[in-house]
């Protein structure tokens, strides 16, 4: 993993964040996590990966890092016999908006959940704190992340030009 933060003047190019937009595609989650402790809701943005590779994850580490942000990175060392698993997630509101500001022309698979907690991410910086829009953009999220839940093509055509 890089333990630096010197890159230099350097920028993601389109292929940098095209790529990181299909690993995450492939190997991420976005996600609203709701949490409730001692009867106070609380409401937090996630994007996380994982990977055995640690090459993959220092490639996806360097290009956040061009993007100016720095992800909370850990291993997982699931059974003698598997291989560790190496995690990345970011949780900071600011993070999660430049990330997926960077990467919504490129995602695919996961560009419903990435536009509504962009949305909503940017939302709750501006406003600050407001349940009920909180408990709403969650359940669409869950609604999401069902299994077996039904998408319509036509509409993911419509917001991906590139569909067509």
């Amino acid at each position: 993993m890089r333990k630096t933060d010197e890159l230099g003047d350097q920028h993601a190019t389109p292929t940098e964040l095209a790529w990181l937009a299909g690993f995450i595609d492939g190997e991420g989650s976005i996600l609203l996590h709701k949490d409730v402790r001692k009867g106070r809701v609380d409401y937090r943005p996630r994007v996380s990966w994982a990977n055995t590779d640690p090459a993959v994850i220092d490639h996806a580490d360097t290009i956040l890092r061009k993007l100016g942000i720095r992800a909370l990175l850990y291993e997982q060392d699931r059974a003698e016999w598997k291989k560790i698993v190496l995690h990345a997630q970011l949780c900071r509101f600011a993070q999660i908006e430049v990330l997926l500001t960077a990467l919504m022309p490129y995602l695919v698979g996961k560009r419903a959940k990435a536009s509504l907690l962009l949305k909503w991410t940017r939302d709750r910086i501006a406003r600050g704190k407001e349940l009920v829009s909180d408990e709403k953009a969650y359940l669409e999220m869950r609604a999401m992340n069902t299994r077996g839940a039904v998408r319509d093509i036509e509409q993911d055509r419509a917001s991906n030009p590139r569909m067509m």
